[in-house]
């Protein structure tokens, strides 16, 4: 959480309940936190449970950079998204990941695909940066 150094530890309790805590352990209401804040938390949690599952599953995040500011985007492109499993698919828009955001991760993608759908009826799949179509 750069910017955020409010939550040290997230717990998810048997009910799937679950709690954010600061530095000192007291408990802070989720109730407050910004939506951007919220998609940071979803995030550890998807990252937890791909940590600890015994298969390899693969990752799907939708608008992975939507409410985020420019740091914790970029966090999560560098640290998150390359290692969190074999196979992530980011469903992005342009605007989320413009051609410095894709600089970040391109190493590691081995589709890029643009989805283009003009009247609403007739999707095709464009291949971007030379990069195969899915």
């Amino acid at each position: 959480f750069s910017g955020h150094r409010q939550v040290s530890k997230l717990t998810v309790d048997g009910n799937f309940v679950v709690q954010a805590f600061n530095s000192k352990g007291a408990d802070i209401p989720i109730a407050g936190f910004s939506h951007g804040m919220r998609q940071l938390m979803a995030t550890a949690l998807i990252w937890s449970v791909t940590e600890q599952s015994r298969y390899d599953m693969p990752v799907f995040i939708d608008t992975p950079l939507a409410r985020l500011d420019r740091g914790n985007q970029e966090n999560l492109l560098v640290n998150y998204y390359p290692n969190t499993g074999k196979q992530v698919v980011l469903m992005a828009t342009d605007s989320e990941l413009d051609d410095r955001k894709l600089g970040l991760i391109y190493k590691h993608v081995a589709r890029i695909v643009k989805i283009q759908n003009k009247d609403g009826n007739n999707a095709k799949f464009v291949p971007l940066r030379g990069k195969r179509v899915a």
